[in-house]
């Protein structure tokens, strides 16, 4: 069964660095940003989903959890 990572702040430094280090390591990524419309590396990367997530607005947090990325 393969790990899956969720990083938070995926569209440029260190959580882009995150991300594609552990795709590269062969894990499921879920990387998140503001604007996924605008990443086009990531999002074509296979084991990679790039979902919407504002950790400062509640509403992305509350649809991140309805469609199933964030699991508490």
């Amino acid at each position: 069964m393969k790990k899956t990572v969720l990083i938070t702040g995926c569209s440029s430094g260190i959580g882009r660095a995150t991300a594609l280090y552990f795709q590269r390591e062969g894990w499921n990524v879920i990387a998140t940003m503001r604007t996924p419309a605008n990443e086009q590396e990531l999002a074509c990367l296979p084991n990679v989903i790039c979902p919407t997530l504002d950790v400062t607005q509640e509403t992305t947090i509350k649809d991140a959890i309805t469609e199933g990325f964030l699991v508490f």
